[in-house]
């Protein structure tokens, strides 16, 4: 934060982490909250593609498999697996 001229308070920040802002709690949020994919580095893109790729093989992928197509560590496309099996299983998928 940082005062103007006229001792008005304003934010310097850019907010890139979460760029939408509600004018009802005064909070800055990302379309991440609340979903799997909030507490991740990973893009949503390429959650996108973990996602279709599980939803439209007619076998298993492995995690290095995965790894290597969305170019993540084979750790993360593990994390990310088991993310996604956790939210499904929830689901009843």
């Amino acid at each position: 934060m940082a005062a103007d001229v006229l001792g008005v308070v304003t934010c310097i920040a850019k907010h890139l982490e979460m760029p939408y802002f509600c004018c009802e709690c005064k909070r800055y949020f990302s379309v991440k909250i609340g979903t799997v994919t909030e507490h991740s580095k990973i893009s949503c893109q390429k959650w996108a593609v973990a996602i279709y790729l599980l939803a439209t093989r007619p076998t298993e992928i492995s995690n290095v498999q995965l790894g290597r197509e969305l170019g993540i560590k084979q750790i993360s496309a593990w994390l990310l697996l088991y993310n996604i099996r956790v939210v499904a299983y929830h689901c009843g998928a």
